[in-house]
Order: structure tokens, then sequence, then C-alpha cells
């Protein structure tokens, strides 16, 4: 009896990690940079992985943008992800034609339906 009081007070010394398959329900693949020559309009690719055991459903909003770029085709609604699928999409990115030749930047936030505290926020540079 006594080895096993002894292990629980060694087991409740240590201490717990708490781990939810809920912090991160999606992996996203999203390029850090894209080359856009003024005048030019691009396509721009976005990947995903739903990494959890359940159904997910995602936005993606543009946070900010340059002056001169214009992202166009980002999906208006919430996109759904059955468990453990991929899936990838494209948006136009386009600089405008008297823009100078300059590393310019926007930014994507990407956000779970059923997961509201977490956000993603990825930045690329147009070169």
């Amino acid at each position: 009896m006594r080895r096993i009081v002894a292990i629980l007070i060694v087991a409740l010394a240590f201490p717990t990690f708490p781990v939810s398959a809920t912090e991160d329900p999606f992996e996203f693949y999203i390029d850090s940079e894209v080359v856009v020559h003024p005048g030019e309009t691009v396509q721009f690719r976005i990947a995903w992985h739903n990494i959890v055991g359940t159904e997910r459903h995602f936005s993606v909003q543009l946070n900010e943008s340059d002056t001169n770029l214009s992202i166009d085709g980002l999906p208006t609604d919430w996109t759904r992800v059955a468990s453990g699928r991929l899936g990838e999409t494209t948006i136009n990115v386009s600089v405008l034609p008297n823009s100078n030749y300059e590393t310019i930047s926007f930014s994507l936030d990407i956000e779970c339906q059923e997961v509201p505290e977490w956000k993603d926020t990825h930045s690329i540079d147009v070169l």
C-alpha cells in the first residue's frame, strides 16, 4: 500500500501540460513571397490540411494590403474540410501598372469556425 501511495505522490509532482487537438485545427501551406511585376496578375496558391479527427470550417480574410496591390478571389464563405482531408484554392494578386519595382506585402487572417479563439496570420511579400 505504501508503494502505491508513493507512486501517486511522485506522479502528482510531475507537471501536466494540457494538450488539445483544437489548438491547431489546420495546417496551411502558403508561400511567404510571390513575384508580381507592375501591371501583372499572378495566381497565388493557398493549400490546407485538416489535422484533427472531425470536420472543420475555415475562412480567409485579407488582413492588410499595400495600396498598390489588388487581391481577388478570396472565398466569401466558410470552407468545409472533412477530417484528414487536403485541399487548395488560388487567389489573384495584382500590382497596379503605375507602381514602382519594390517589395510590398499583404497578410491573410485564417480562422476556424469550430475554434473561435484560433487565428493564423500569414504575411506575404510581393517582389
